[in-house]
C-alpha cells in the first residue's frame, strides 16, 4: 500500500509571512481595484497619454506598474522574501521567451493554414486592419509588463505560495494534493473577486456576473498550473498576456485566444520538468 514518505512541495522552503501582511496586500488590491476602475479609468484621467504616445503607452500599463511597484515593493520590505521567492527570477527569463514566443508562432502557423484554407489567401485579422500597429503594440505590452505580470506576481507567486504553507499547521498538512487545493481554491478565488470592480466599470449587471467570474477563477488555476508544472513564473506571465492580447495575426482574435488557452493547458499537463501528476506537483515520494 502506497505511504506518504515525505513532502517536499517547491513553496515549503519558503519563508512564511505573517497573517496580517497578507491581509494587508488583498485590502490595498481592493483599494486600488476600486480607485482605478471606478475613478480612474471611469474618469478617463489617464487618456491623454494614450494619445501623445499613439496608444503605445496605455492606462492599463501605467495603473499596473504602479500597483506592482507599491504592493509587491511593500511584500518584499516587509516581508524579508526576496524577488526570487515570488517567482520573478532573473534566470528564467530566456526560457520563458523561448517557450512563450514558440507558442505565439505556433498560433501564427494555426492562423495561416486558416486563412489560406477560408480565403485562399492570406488575409490579415481584422484587429490589424482596424488599429493602428502602436496602440496594438501597446495593448499587448500593457498586458506582458503591466496587469499580467502583475496579477501573475501577487496571486501566483505570493497568494498562492502562502496559502499553502498557513494550510501547513491544520490537519491538511499531512494531505499535500489537499493543501494545494484549497490554497488554489482560496488564492485563485480572491483572483475571481478583484475583478469585481472591472465588471462594474465595464457596466455589466450583478446577474451576469457569476459566469465571468467562475472563468476567471479556470484560468487563475490554470495559470497556477503552468507556474507549477514549468517553474518559471514568466511563462505564466506570457501566456496570460498573450490569452488577453492574443496579437494574432491571421485569426479572430477570439479564436487565438481559445488556440492560447488550450496551449496553457498542454504545458500544464504535459511540461516534462515536474513528471507524475500532482504527486509530482507537490514532490510527494510514494513508496509502497
Amino acid at each position: 500500500m502506497a505511504k506518504l514518505r515525505s513532502v517536499q512541495f517547491p513553496f515549503d522552503a519558503l519563508r512564511e509571512v505573517a497573517l496580517w501582511l497578507i491581509a494587508v496586500v488583498i485590502l490595498l488590491k481592493i483599494v486600488f481595484s476600486v480607485m482605478i476602475n471606478l475613478v480612474i479609468f471611469a474618469g478617463g484621467y489617464l487618456n491623454p497619454v494614450y494619445t501623445v504616445t499613439g496608444g503605445l503607452v496605455q492606462s492599463t500599463l501605467i495603473v499596473n506598474l504602479a500597483e506592482f511597484l507599491i504592493i509587491v515593493g511593500i511584500i518584499l520590505t516587509v516581508s524579508g522574501l526576496r524577488a526570487g521567492d515570488l517567482g520573478l527570477r532573473r534566470e528564467s527569463i530566456p526560457g520563458a521567451v523561448v517557450t512563450v514566443t514558440g507558442c505565439w508562432v505556433l498560433v501564427q502557423v494555426a492562423g495561416a493554414l486558416w486563412s489560406l484554407d477560408r480565403y485562399g489567401t492570406l488575409v490579415l485579422a481584422d484587429l490589424w486592419q482596424q488599429a493602428a500597429v502602436a496602440a496594438i503594440l501597446g495593448a499587448f505590452l500593457a498586458q506582458v509588463f503591466g496587469n499580467a505580470l502583475f496579477e501573475e506576481t501577487l496571486y501566483r507567486g505570493f497568494l498562492l505560495p502562502q496559502f499553502f504553507i498557513k494550510l501547513r499547521a491544520a490537519w491538511l498538512g499531512r494531505h499535500p494534493e489537499v493543501r494545494l487545493a484549497a490554497a488554489l481554491l482560496i488564492s485563485q478565488s480572491i483572483f475571481a473577486l478583484l475583478h469585481i470592480p472591472n465588471r462594474i466599470y465595464q457596466g455589466i449587471p450583478p446577474s451576469a456576473w457569476i459566469p465571468g467570474l467562475v472563468t476567471l477563477l479556470g484560468m487563475g488555476v490554470l495559470y497556477a498550473f503552468v507556474y507549477l508544472r514549468t517553474q518559471n513564473l514568466f511563462i505564466a506571465v506570457g501566456l496570460h498576456a498573450l490569452v488577453n492580447m492574443p496579437v494574432a495575426l491571421f485569426l479572430p482574435q477570439s479564436l487565438g485566444r481559445n488556440l492560447f488557452i488550450l496551449l496553457a493547458l498542454l504545458i500544464a499537463v504535459f511540461w516534462p520538468v515536474l513528471t507524475g501528476g500532482l504527486a509530482g506537483i507537490c514532490g510527494v515520494d510514494r513508496r509502497s
